[in-house]
Formats: structure tokens, C-alpha cells, sequence
């Protein structure tokens, strides 16, 4: 039988700290960038200049077809009385986005996504070159220029949520 003590835990934790330690660092750091969105979260749509308010009605499609038993594959409520097809364009936005629909309302929970995005992204791309490299120093310098590379600014700006989550790509 296997039981729960303190030493078990903190003997599979140890050395395991700096991986919060990054955590804190990418949180924070996207948190000051974004800070003017974060204080009033429902007000703002990151998801810019483009795009972005595809993804909110999106996210509340989901959500509201699965509440209503509608199709999630077609609604009618775009380009009447036809209506149009829908598709999931990225499942890794569009499961947690429904979730948290219980809880907050879509505007919010786009901006959250959107912002998770850079903070996975960096721990996922640290996690991979601390374990290729086993320096904690090089390692964050490569999680930071991919968590905000070019590529994933460019994506936020123009509000394409599903190409800009790019965190899984190191775990695979």
C-alpha cells in the first residue's frame, strides 16, 4: 500500500523548483505587458486588429450550443437562413474556453487564453531546452525569445488564437 509522506514529496520535487521559478517569470512578465487588459479583463479583446472577435463569438458558440443542444457544427445565426459550417480550429483553445464559460464571460476568457498561450509556451520551451541542455541560464534566454517571437506577436495582433498556440510544440 502506498502512503503520502512529506519526505516522499519532497524527495520527487527536489531540483524540480527552478520550473516554478519560470513559471513566476513568464507569468509576470506578460502580466506587466498586459497589465492595462488584466485590470479590466472583460472590457478589452486582446485579440486585436483583425480577427479577434471571431474567436469570442466562437468560444460562446461552443459554449452556448452545448448548453441549448444545438449543432456545434453549424449555426444559423451567421448568413441567415442558410447558415454556416463551423469547425474546431484548435481544440487546445476551444475545450478550456467552453470550461471556463461556466465561470466568466467570453471576452475574459479569450483574453486569458491568449495570454496563457505566452506563459505556456516559454515553460514548455524551457522545459524542453533545460532537459536537451541542462542550463537553467540558456534555457530561459530560448523560452523567452520563443514564447515572444516574432511569430507569436504577430499572430496576437492579428488575432489568430489557433496559430498563435505554439506552447505544445516542445512537449511533442
Amino acid at each position: 500500500m502506498h502512503r503520502f509522506s512529506i519526505a516522499k514529496l519532497r524527495r520527487a520535487l527536489q531540483g524540480k523548483a527552478h520550473y516554478g521559478l519560470v513559471l513566476l517569470f513568464f507569468t509576470a512578465f506578460t502580466a506587466a505587458l498586459y497589465w492595462d487588459v488584466l485590470r479590466a479583463p472583460s472590457k478589452n479583446v486582446l485579440a486585436g486588429k483583425q480577427v479577434g472577435g471571431y474567436f469570442v463569438w466562437l468560444f460562446w458558440w461552443w459554449s452556448h450550443a452545448l448548453k441549448t443542444g444545438l449543432s456545434l457544427f453549424h449555426t444559423d445565426l451567421v448568413m441567415y437562413p442558410s447558415g454556416v459550417p463551423l469547425f474546431p480550429h484548435s481544440p487546445l483553445n476551444e475545450v478550456p474556453a467552453v470550461l471556463l464559460q461556466f465561470f466568466l464571460d467570453p471576452y475574459t476568457v479569450t483574453n486569458l487564453i491568449l495570454l496563457s498561450d505566452y506563459v505556456l509556451a516559454g515553460l514548455s520551451c524551457y522545459m524542453l531546452c533545460f532537459y536537451l541542455t541542462r542550463n537553467s541560464a540558456s534555457s530561459l534566454a530560448a523560452a523567452f525569445g520563443y514564447a515572444f517571437s516574432h511569430y507569436m506577436l504577430v499572430q496576437h495582433l492579428f488575432g489568430q488564437i489557433d496559430s498563435e498556440t505554439i506552447w505544445c510544440m516542445p512537449l511533442l
